[in-house]
């Protein structure tokens, strides 16, 4: 049998239990169907950028939750509900530092009004399989000790 290399079995007490994107979808409750694939968005401006972040050099997670959490009552609701959505995926699915930054690629989705359509939760598990693959592949340090972080999905988990 050929082995699929988009899923992992894992023995829990006496039964065997796969992880593939079926069952991450299932518990995640995120779209995990359709393209990823925003190519046809790379020139396109970000104007959510331009309006809340354009003295920063770069944006991180940090600045995405100051400025949605220190939004002013004068805030249109468009601009409120896109730095709410900017705040969940910079803020709690793909990141595990606070340092993290925020794709220009992630703001323009957001930006463009494609974040409702866009597979969060294949991207979501593409991340966190490769994390979990990468930890599985750890090496135990000179006292047997072995440590990793996971990115994605298992952040929720802690």
């Amino acid at each position: 049998m050929q082995p699929n290399y988009n899923e992992m079995w894992f023995r829990i007490g006496e039964k065997h239990v796969r992880f593939s994107m079926e069952e991450f979808c299932i518990v995640i409750g995120l779209k995990c169907t359709g393209s990823s694939d925003i190519s046809e968005h790379l020139l396109a401006p970000i104007s959510l950028k331009t309006r809340y972040f354009s003295h920063l050099r770069a944006v991180y997670k940090k600045d995405v939750e100051s400025v949605f959490l220190n939004l002013p009552n004068s805030t249109n609701d468009e601009d409120v509900v896109k730095l709410g959505i900017l705040y969940l995926p910079s803020s709690y699915l793909f990141t595990t530092t606070y340092a993290k930054q925020v794709s220009d690629s992630t703001m323009r989705l957001v930006d463009l009004d494609e974040s409702d359509s866009f597979p969060w939760g294949k991207e979501l598990f593409n991340t966190t399989f490769t994390y979990l693959k990468f930890a599985l592949n750890t090496k135990a340090d000179d006292e047997g000790i072995i440590t990793y972080r996971l990115c994605g999905f298992m952040r929720h988990c802690h």
